[in-house]
């Protein structure tokens, strides 16, 4: 019979829990894979750490949108590589967008990574980590497809949520059929596949059961939820549905397409009150040369003709929007038309950015790059155009009262809090003062101060 050795040993006689701690990167969509990836693990056996360092293994789900996004998660998975030099028995796994978009370039880069999970891999996650913890293998292994677009559905199970009790993300989709032509996205995540109803339905109630004060749905675009079926957006159907099955809660709309925006889903906004007066509208553009170019499949007359339609149907809509500047090929003309687009304010909420090739996509091989100062002088010029009109919006809701979200308590007497107009980690936020305990809690306020792009209030 051969002899254990006394590592084989320590191993199979080990009775407690592996524990594992997880960095989370990027936007709501990853959020909502890495509380599920908790929920998988906690179910599985396994115990959450807090800190890396109290860790044996670190999971990293990493983004890849953009070079910054890039740039962060080097920097994240450097950093817990450090503390993996002092606790060689640390393990560290790298998962999420960098993964999918580089693969094995990562571990290249980061020799001591002892595992690269590709997206479509996660339903095994428990399986994968436990098998990692467990062996001592001779090279990285790579769990899943990587470096090419994702394929699966959406990882199913029951979430450890990491927002404040007082909201939660609801993803409707996964992967995205538009194809901008600036975008990486359909490369990482693949092509649309929207969740089962009901599974989204399910989760939705069992969030509102738990606490949620607000369901905040997210996808690649909401609006083409259901269209692999039979080419139409389902969106407003599923509304009906969510607000069938909740009680009480708030509903907010982020990342809705401008051409798949349609009738339907704006007149439910309106008749709805329990659907946030709230839209992520992202145009990038305004000229119609530079939309075509990205391949927004819409013009700057449909632009003007859905906002038109909006604020006819729901004149207190709030409207949050991006823009890119800098585009390949961008004349001065085209910049100005922009700039007076946005000064003209169309929008309470606007992210900016300058554009930046991404490896793969259409845009990266037109050429035509302007100077990274020129870009920089523009998106300065957009930033403080739409800083002029948020000061102007914010100032003049001072002295209304209104429904307040609590979010989370800053300081003995200072908590941090949202009305219908903003949404979470992408927006303003109010600050209000008391003594009381107000977290995951909605509350009456009156607003009194502006501080910069804040707002101060006091419990009515």
């Amino acid at each position: 019979m051969k002899k254990k050795n006394k590592r084989e040993r320590k191993q199979r006689n080990r009775r407690e829990p592996w524990r594992v701690a997880l960095v989370n990167l990027g936007c709501p969509k990853n959020t909502v894979d890495s509380e599920t990836a908790l929920g998988l693990l906690l179910e599985s056996g396994f115990e959450l750490a807090v800190e890396p360092v109290d860790a044996d293994l670190v999971l990293i789900n990493t983004c890849a949108f953009i070079a910054p996004a890039r740039e962060e998660s080097y920097a994240v998975i450097a950093e817990i590589l450090a503390h993996k030099e002092e606790k060689p028995a640390l393990k560290v796994a790298v998962m999420g967008c960098l993964t999918q978009r580089e693969g094995t370039a990562v571990a290249e880069r980061f020799p001591a990574i002892d595992a690269l999970f590709g997206i479509d891999s996660y339903q095994n996650l428990p399986e994968m980590c436990r098998a990692l913890l467990e062996s001592n293998p001779g090279q990285i292994p790579v769990c899943g497809q990587v470096r090419t677009p994702a394929t699966g559905a959406s990882v199913e199970g029951t979430r450890l949520l990491t927002t404040p009790e007082s909201y939660a993300y609801l993803r409707l989709a996964e992967g995205c059929d538009n194809l901008c032509s600036y975008c990486a996205i359909p490369l990482i995540r693949g092509h649309l596949r929207s969740r089962p109803e009901e599974n989204i339905l399910a989760e939705a109630a069992m969030l509102a059961e738990n606490g949620a004060q607000e369901l905040v749905l997210v996808a690649q675009d909401i609006t083409a939820y259901g269209r692999e079926t039979d080419g139409k957006s389902h969106l407003a159907q599923l509304l009906r549905k969510i607000l069938d099955c909740t009680n009480d809660v708030w509903i907010r709309l982020l990342y809705a397409h401008p051409a798949g925006l349609d009738d339907q889903t704006i007149e439910l906004l309106a008749d709805e009150p329990r659907l946030c007066g709230y839209l992520d509208l992202p145009v990038q553009h305004i000229n119609t040369r530079i939309l075509h170019k990205m391949n927004r499949h819409y013009d700057r007359a449909k632009v003007e003709s859905v906002l038109e339609n909006i604020r006819k149907k729901l004149p207190s809509a709030v409207l949050r929007s991006t823009v890119i500047v800098g585009f390949p090929g961008e004349t001065a003309k085209e910049f100005d038309e922009l700039l007076q687009f946005v000064k003209a304010g169309h929008f309470q909420h606007l992210g900016a950015f300058g554009y930046s090739p991404e490896i793969g996509t259409k845009a990266a091989e037109l050429g035509e790059m302007l100077p990274e100062s020129e870009i920089e002088q523009r998106l300065d010029a957009v930033l403080l155009a739409q800083q002029e009109n948020a000061f102007k919006w914010l100032d003049s809701r001072l002295g209304k009262t209104g429904e307040i979200l609590v979010d989370r308590q800053l300081s003995q007497n200072l908590w941090e809090g949202r009305s219908v107009a903003e949404a979470p980690e992408v927006d303003n936020v109010i600050l209000i003062n008391s003594t009381k305990i107000l977290s995951g809690r909605r509350i009456r306020a009156c607003l009194t101060a502006r501080d910069g792009y804040d707002i101060k209030a006091e419990p009515a």
